[in-house]
């Protein structure tokens, strides 16, 4: 359709993955759900396309209308909830028929390392997702995975950590270097899957 598309990010924080994603898109709505409001106070001025509203994952606002958006995507959300099923169900629930789901979550392994570090609390993460999980957990939800890959280097990722920023463009050139190496792959701190709903 010639309509401009609509994204909803749930657990969107502060904001500033959607704005990216927006930047990145162009025209078109885009709309964040997040549990925590102080993250939604923090977001400062965003585009005038791009709205944040507070809301839960496992039970979204119901302002949201089923089949009302073209994507959804859910970064690093899944291991934060204890029941990432209801999650997606609600996901599908407002996702039209042919629309596109993108989920990442922390790669057990290295979530655990980094935890141990104390670079994340990862005592926040209730479950643990190896790449075949995320896309099993997918398609047990009625969605079709076209696509399930590891990201973001394990040296790469500790970067902000070392107070080193990298830009998301940085990010993508490091991710497709390290995605023709498949060992040096293993050592990816993510991953992602992109599912479609059926039309």
């Amino acid at each position: 359709s010639s309509e401009p598309p609509r994204l909803l990010e749930i657990g969107a924080a502060e904001g500033r993955t959607l704005t990216e994603i927006a930047r990145r898109i162009g025209a078109g709505d885009y709309l964040g759900v997040e549990f925590d409001a102080s993250l939604i106070d923090a977001s400062g001025s965003l585009p005038a396309n791009v709205r944040l509203e507070r809301g839960d994952a496992m039970r979204l606002p119901s302002s949201l209308e089923a089949r009302s958006f073209d994507a959804v995507a859910m970064m690093a959300v899944l291991e934060h909830l204890p029941n990432p099923d209801v999650a997606l169900a609600e996901a599908f629930r407002v996702l039209r028929p042919g629309g596109i789901l993108v989920a990442s979550c922390p790669n057990p392994f290295w979530d655990a390392v980094a935890g141990r570090m104390g670079l994340v609390q990862s005592a926040h993460h209730v479950s643990r997702f190896r790449l075949a999980d995320l896309s099993g957990l997918m398609a047990s939800n009625g969605l079709e995975v076209s696509e399930a890959k590891r990201f973001m280097w394990a040296p790469v990722a500790s970067l902000p950590y070392l107070g080193i920023p990298i830009s998301p463009d940085w990010a993508l050139r490091a991710d497709a270097w390290i995605d023709q190496l498949p060992v040096v792959r293993r050592l990816c701190v993510n991953a992602y899957v992109v599912a479609r709903k059926p039309a």
